[in-house]
């Protein structure tokens, strides 16, 4: 499995308790990619979500109201959404930023996201559910810090809170604007956090999810 809460979801299911059966092996970073600390220091003042504008799963109607109350706030109007990706939701996702009145937001369609993991210093997930999240595989490594609900068994995996990310409660959005603001604030803990992401994420380098699998076999195979 890919953490370690998805085991006793499996034991539920199939009513056993051989927990002994099963291994713990993420899945890898998505690129080989990290950035420079020249790139970490040339941040700007975006925030990014990416992946299917499909609110059945994303719930992108919550990044939209936190994003109404960061736009209400006079210490927060320098900042940019951008939203990269394509889907089902999209037109939806504009009517409701045009109801909101949003004017610092953006739908780019879909994109390479590298530039703009690049670019972004926080990345928003209002995912209702995930297995691993690929889209944290790929932000960390680039210093963005993601700020996400406590939706799937594999956040706490992957995310220290207010250590290498922000972890609001389930659908608290109260909660995950207070945790974005105050990143978006506080220039020190996002530069803090930024780094801390990117030595986070190394533990899920391939090279070290190889090793975890080889490490799996020779123990089968003994």
């Amino acid at each position: 499995v890919f953490a370690e809460p998805y085991i006793q979801q499996f034991l539920d299911v199939a009513k056993s308790n051989a927990k002994e059966k099963f291994a713990v092996i993420p899945n890898p970073l998505s690129f080989s990619q990290y950035i420079t600390q020249d790139e970490l220091r040339c941040k700007a003042k975006d925030v990014i979500v990416v992946g299917r504008l499909y609110e059945a799963q994303k719930r992108l109607t919550a990044v939209l109201k936190i994003w109404r109350k960061v736009e209400n706030n006079p210490l927060l109007q320098d900042w940019n959404l951008t939203l990269i990706g394509e889907g089902t939701s999209g037109d939806y996702y504009k009517w409701l930023a045009a109801k909101y009145n949003l004017k610092n937001i953006h739908f780019v369609g879909r994109q390479d996201p590298i530039p703009y993991y690049r670019r972004a210093s926080i990345l928003l997930s209002t995912s209702a559910y995930e297995g691993w999240p690929m889209i944290l595989m790929e932000c960390m490594p680039m210093g963005v810090v993601p700020c996400v609900f406590n939706s799937y068994g594999a956040v706490t995996e992957i995310i220290s809170h207010k250590q290498s990310g922000m972890v609001a409660p389930e659908y608290d959005l109260n909660a995950f604007y207070q945790n974005l603001s105050q990143v978006m604030q506080d220039d020190e803990m996002r530069k803090r956090m930024a780094a801390q992401a990117i030595e986070c994420s190394r533990q899920f380098d391939v090279s070290n999810v190889g090793k975890k699998w080889h490490q799996l076999f020779e123990e089968l195979t003994k």
